[in-house]
């Protein structure tokens, strides 16, 4: 269960920063399973940011060591300008930079971001440029164009490479992205991204084409279906063999009356013979009296039927906040849940998450496994996270890591162009399953993936909001809120 802290770093350094352009389409790969909704494990103060995060470890299982610290540093704006990673010299007693160590160069003017990513020589003693993307926003910062360039060395000079024109409608949907390569002397189109979208602004059709040389080709396109919520039931996916569109992948989601989303397949080919889906794997949810996620199971397809994989059962307490996990495997050889594993959490008394720990079951009994706990500030911040390992033989909790995070907490909110400090988004990352708040009243939410696609929209009528985003893969997401006055916030979301 330990988070990886760059992970977290980047996460958290993405807070304040421009929202990225969406690269190119990215293969379609199955979604992870998700767990129930867990506790906030970020920073839970609207008005600190993360200047710098220390991680040790422990090589006797009592003393701890520097390993790595992860650097965060802001304008006068608080937008971050610089992120990279230095390693710990336990000979010297100093922090350094590694040779290749990595490092990201912000800048921002009132429509413009510029991203550098630069690599540490040790040779020179300096950071080297690697490669560079200028971003550019509409008035209601939109990104509306993302040009990337590579560092030629020789010849100190950056050299064009890639870049990305977008389109948006009246109410701020992403019509097409248009992708185009540098030949060396001219700009050549290579893929076109299409959106189309119902009156409740919800993705009715996704549409790939290819550049042949003269003219776009049709490649790939995507159908989705919606239900009188607006909540998505189905999602097709199409591939075009030169004459008609074949069935490819087929996703459906079906929900309770109280609007959960209650189960999710995945049907990984088209059977063109019979005409009928090939299933791959498919989870479903089941609820408590507060719409908590109380039951997950997921299952594969193998050899033409439906078997189970995956089992965790939830409960939580009076403030809805998860307080034990237990996992099961599937066992294939009699056909019965085994194996389980249990998680327990515990919160402080702004329902912030102090500890989890996890334990196995050994056929008769539960045995300690790992242990986390979390330490917090008078602003709410996170000050450091633990992680023990129990040593069966000492029957002791032995330490494993400690990572400390150093902030700054003003006396006015942190907010800029794109990002107001009302908004909290919990967990971020997040296995699928987060919570936001602080949201207007009235307005709309979207989020896509890298490559532009809507994957969740709703229209706003409350500050709080959850979001089940089980369905897709893990990576990077982009969220855009408006508020209905013109204004629009937008920012990141990681799905572990």
């Amino acid at each position: 269960m330990k988070k990886s802290l760059l992970t977290f770093f980047l996460a958290t350094a993405s807070l304040h920063c421009f929202a990225q352009p969406f690269p190119k389409k990215q293969s379609t790969i199955k979604p992870p399973p998700s767990n129930a909704r867990i506790a906030a494990v970020q920073d839970a103060s609207a008005d600190c940011r993360t200047d710098s995060t220390i991680e040790y470890i422990s090589l006797d299982g009592s003393n701890y060591l520097p390993q790595q610290k992860y650097i965060t540093k802001y304008d006068a704006n608080n937008r971050p300008i610089f992120n990279s990673i230095m390693s710990w010299d336990n000979t010297n007693m100093v922090w350094y930079y590694p040779n290749n160590t990595q490092a990201a160069i912000h800048s921002y003017t009132t429509n413009t971001a510029t991203y550098i990513s630069k690599k540490w020589s040790t040779a020179n003693n300096d950071w080297v440029n690697i490669y560079q993307d200028n971003t550019t926003f509409d008035a209601n910062r939109h990104i509306i164009a993302e040009q990337s360039q590579l560092w030629d060395a020789t010849n100190n000079v950056w050299k064009d490479d890639v870049k990305y024109a977008y389109l948006y409608d009246a109410n701020g949907n992403l019509l097409s992205q248009t992708d185009k390569t540098w030949n060396g002397s001219a700009w050549i189109n290579n893929v076109r991204y299409t959106h189309t979208y119902d009156v409740n602004n919800n993705e009715l059709t996704y549409l790939i084409e290819n550049w042949n040389g003269t003219a776009w080709e049709n490649s790939q396109r995507e159908i989705n279906t919606y239900n009188t919520n607006n909540d998505q039931l189905t999602n097709t996916g199409q591939n075009w063999d030169g004459a008609t569109w074949v069935n490819n992948t087929r996703s459906v989601w079906t929900y309770d009356v109280n609007n959960n989303f209650t189960s999710y397949e995945y049907d990984g080919g088209w059977n063109a013979t019979n005409n009928s889906w090939i299933g791959d794997f498919n989870y479903s949810y089941t609820y408590d009296v507060n719409n908590n996620p109380a039951t997950y199971i997921s299952q594969n397809w193998i050899s033409g039927g439906w078997q189970n994989a995956n089992k965790n059962i939830f409960t939580y307490d009076a403030n809805n906040l998860k307080t034990e996990e237990t996992d099961y495997l599937w066992n294939t050889s009699n056909n019965t849940w085994d194996t389980p594993i249990k998680y327990e959490y515990t919160y402080n008394a702004n329902n912030l998450e102090l500890s989890y720990t996890s334990t196995d079951w050994d056929g008769s009994n539960w045995i300690n496994d790992e242990h986390m706990v979390r330490t917090y500030g008078s602003n709410n911040e996170l000050l450091s996270i633990e992680y023990t390992k129990w040593n069966a033989s000492s029957s002791t909790w032995v330490k494993e890591q400690e990572n400390t995070f150093v902030h700054t907490c003003l006396t006015t909110a942190i907010q800029d162009a794109i990002h107001t400090s009302s908004l909290e988004i919990f967990p971020n990352p997040t296995n699928g399953q987060f919570s936001l708040s602080g949201l207007p009243e009235s307005g709309s939410l979207v989020i896509y993936n890298y490559s532009g696609k809507v994957v969740y929209q709703t229209n706003l009528n409350a500050t709080d909001l959850k979001v089940d985003l089980t369905g897709q893969s893990k990576g990077m997401y982009f969220y855009k809120i408006n508020n209905g006055a013109e204004k629009t916030i937008q920012g990141k979301i990681v799905v572990e």
